[in-house]
């Protein structure tokens, strides 16, 4: 998207950083006042810590609402050079004003400031809801590969892992045969299909349990982006080894299996 909409380019401004896949708030916070000396807040994890400390604030931090009054509560107070200011808050949250108990009081230069060292509340805060029981999904990811190119699919532009690409999957842990008829939909064969090692990942409310099949698919000379629609299916993007690591940015869920193509698809391919 930054080459095909920026010019190659990062964008400095905020607003248009949140516009990019897989970039939020902090980041687009953290990128604008540090690589482009805007004057905006970067409110992570430690800023937060920080500010709720500094106030005694019982907010929750965990709310969207919460981040967004900080953010402004900063925004007033952000001096010229706000991408040092951000990189300090960073800094004291890593390595002094560190959760619970741990936090480093007594060397702390902001002590004097702080209503909660006052009130001897800082092991209190700041206050967090308790986390909802992650939810465990069963997901089928399919690696299909066509002479040494991988099919990739776009996620939609809502939800979670919103615009990015991935590898074709399914929801439950399907059979080699159901497999099957998922290619026949597309209209695809496949000369091969290959079980592959299941693998675990953990988002922050979900767990994906994933079964995963290499599939060989006929006819090879699928071209490079060239796409497949099925009966209501996603796009199908073919891309070469070189366009995936060079273009493409594949969550983190997927890596084993994009591993697995980069080193074994010629010896795939070839069976």
């Amino acid at each position: 998207k930054i080459m095909t909409d920026h010019n190659g380019l990062i964008p400095a401004d905020f607003d248009i950083l949140l516009t990019l896949p897989g970039i939020g708030r902090y980041t687009a916070g953290a990128i604008s006042s540090i690589a482009y000396g805007k004057r905006v807040p970067a409110v992570d994890g430690n800023a937060l810590r920080i500010i709720m400390r500094l106030l005694a604030c019982r907010d929750d931090v965990l709310k969207e609402k919460t981040r967004r009054q900080v953010e402004a509560w900063l925004q007033e107070i952000l001096p010229p050079d706000a991408g040092a200011f951000n990189q300090a808050l960073m800094d004291l949250g890593a390595s002094v004003c560190l959760p619970k108990k741990a936090a480093k009081c007594p060397d702390c230069p902001l002590k004097q400031l702080c209503l909660a060292y006052d009130s001897n509340e800082v092991s209190q805060l700041p206050v967090k809801t308790e986390k909802k029981v992650r939810r465990i999904e069963q997901r089928t990811v399919l690696l299909m590969i066509s002479n040494e190119k991988i099919a990739l699919q776009q996620r939609p532009r809502t939800g979670l892992l919103a615009g990015l690409w991935e590898l074709p999957n399914f929801t439950g842990t399907l059979s080699a045969g159901e497999i099957s008829q998922k290619l026949s939909a597309l209209g695809l064969r496949s000369s091969a299909l290959i079980p592959l090692a299941p693998s675990r990942h953990v988002f922050s409310h979900i767990e994906w349990h994933i079964t995963a099949y290499c599939a060989v698919v006929e006819p090879a000379g699928v071209a490079e982006d060239s796409a497949v629609y099925g009966n209501g299916a996603p796009v199908l993007c073919w891309s070469e080894k070189t366009a995936l690591q060079n273009r493409y940015a594949l969550p983190s869920a997927f890596i084993p299996y994009i591993r697995f193509f980069l080193d074994k698809s010629a010896e795939i391919t070839a069976v």
